[in-house]
């Protein structure tokens, strides 16, 4: 697939840069992309964020399964947001 997919999306050289608040998202149960990749993206995140690790969801379901823990993350950013 080297040949058809010319862009690499590395997202970890460029998460530092980032300067905004930020919610991770992910299954444990993910089979697509291994939840050791986001933990990974959070650990280089600078500034506000956080990490919610959504037990028994795959891939697709983490954001339908992750209720109440998504929603105070959330809230937990937006009430940082404007007191920088």
């Amino acid at each position: 697939m080297d040949w058809l997919l010319r862009e690499r999306f590395d997202t970890l050289s460029k998460m530092g840069r980032l300067d905004l608040p930020i919610v991770f998202v992910h299954g444990t149960a993910d089979d697509v992309v291994p939840p050791v990749m986001t933990e990974r993206l959070y650990g280089a995140a600078r500034g506000d964020k956080q990490l919610v690790m959504v037990r028994n969801a795959g891939h697709e379901r983490a954001m339908a399964m992750a209720g109440e823990p998504i929603v105070r993350a959330i809230a937990q950013l937006a009430r940082g947001c404007g007191r920088r």
